[in-house]
């Protein structure tokens, strides 16, 4: 399994690898603060199992980004603040919406939705 995460806090950067490090021990983790930095990752990936994204969904969607990860099948996990327009948005694109502030519990729900976990 193989993980990018982009936060542009690094505080959130790093509780997302802490979590996905817990759930997934032997996974490779690719994290960035930017999309240019990810951008690197994704290049010399082969696979990606999933990106977590946690940006302004705009800021992502208006990139070539979502399209370069799912054509190496990664599942794409969107944060957002609470406007039910956004989450709206990110699904009509196949995305899966991650709630901000996340919580253990709500990136598990996320990790269910991408079909990385079960119930």
């Amino acid at each position: 399994m193989t993980f990018l995460i982009v936060a542009s806090d690094p505080v959130v950067l790093l509780d997302l690898v802490g979590m996905v490090r817990d759930r997934w021990p032997d996974a490779g983790i690719e994290s960035s603060t930017t999309l240019a930095q990810a951008r690197e990752h994704i290049a010399r990936l082969p696979e990606i199992t999933a990106a977590m994204i946690g940006m302004p969904p705009k800021a992502f969607s208006t990139t070539d980004l979502p399209e370069i990860i799912e054509a190496k099948n990664g599942k794409v996990i969107v944060s957002y603040f609470g406007q039910s327009e956004t989450v709206q948005d990110i699904m009509s694109r196949g995305w899966v919406p991650l709630a901000l502030p996340f919580t253990n519990e709500s990136l598990t729900e996320a990790l269910i939705n991408a079909g990385l976990l079960s119930r």
